[in-house]
């Protein structure tokens, strides 16, 4: 059984950039109480979203097969009670219809963007009563 300090359930971030996966996803790890998964591919994400059951899932908006808000819509279907974040370096091309089907996305983030920021915010968005904690470092970063 988790402790009180761990949430139940993971986050999950999927970003085809090498670089922003593999920071984030250490940082995200090191300062949130919940497991923590990360994907370079949306198809190889989608394929996990049942099993993994993440609270909330950042994904970037542009990727090579899929933009961010199509892999959201399929990965409602999986996952009906999770949260969305799209994070983006670039301009989102939507639809106000696009953005009606997809009540769980809270927000849409410009890159360049600081872990802390993103971590609060997928915090305060997390859909159940247990989110995770964040863990300040001992020295700011």
């Amino acid at each position: 059984m988790p402790s009180p300090n761990f949430s139940s359930r993971p986050l999950v971030l999927v970003d085809d950039e090498p670089l922003i996966l593999e920071s984030f996803g250490q940082l995200l790890r090191t300062h949130l109480s919940c497991e923590v998964f990360t994907f370079s591919n949306p198809f190889e994400a989608l394929q996990q979203l049942i099993a993994i059951n993440p609270g909330v899932i950042i994904t970037d908006y542009s990727m090579p097969g899929m933009n961010g808000l199509k892999f959201l819509a399929q990965a409602q279907r999986f996952v009906p009670d999770t949260n969305f974040v799209i994070i983006t370096g670039g301009p989102v091309d939507y639809s106000t219809e696009e953005l009606q089907d997809l009540p769980a996305l809270k927000g849409i983030l410009r890159k360049p963007l600081h872990w802390r920021s993103l971590a609060k915010f997928a915090v305060s968005n997390w859909p159940d009563a247990t989110p995770p904690q964040l863990r300040e470092p001992a020295v700011a970063c």
